[in-house]
Order: structure tokens, then C-alpha cells, then sequence
């Protein structure tokens, strides 16, 4: 994919874990977890946890 364009390349479909966040994170730009973040909140956990839970290292992107 990148052989064919500059924009950033991220994944997601199906991703609930952080291991699979992990796994997949050193080979695109972004990780996409929307379902997990909406189950996450639904259970009454804050934002702060569910980044804890997620992200490598606190990695954080706002693009």
C-alpha cells in the first residue's frame, strides 16, 4: 500500500486486544479499536483507562 500512495495506513476491523494492537502497531500508522473504545465506555470505564488498557507505551495520535 504504500508503494502506492502517501497517506497514513492504519488498521482495524475485529480489533479487541491490546496484544493485537501491539502485534500490528510496528507495521502501519494507526490502529483503529472504535468498537472496543464504545464497549469500553458502555461498561461505565473512563477514556484514561481504556488508553491505559490500548495503547503501547501511551502512544497517542490525534490525527
Amino acid at each position: 500500500m504504500r508503494s502506492h500512495s502517501n497517506l497514513p495506513v492504519c488498521v482495524g476491523f475485529g480489533l479487541s486486544k491490546r496484544e493485537q494492537v501491539e502485534e500490528l502497531s510496528p507495521y502501519c500508522d494507526g490502529v483503529i479499536v472504535g468498537s472496543a473504545l464504545i464497549r469500553h465506555l458502555h461498561e461505565g470505564k473512563g477514556i484514561k483507562e481504556f488508553c491505559e488498557a490500548f495503547l503501547p507505551s501511551g502512544r497517542v495520535s490525534s490525527r
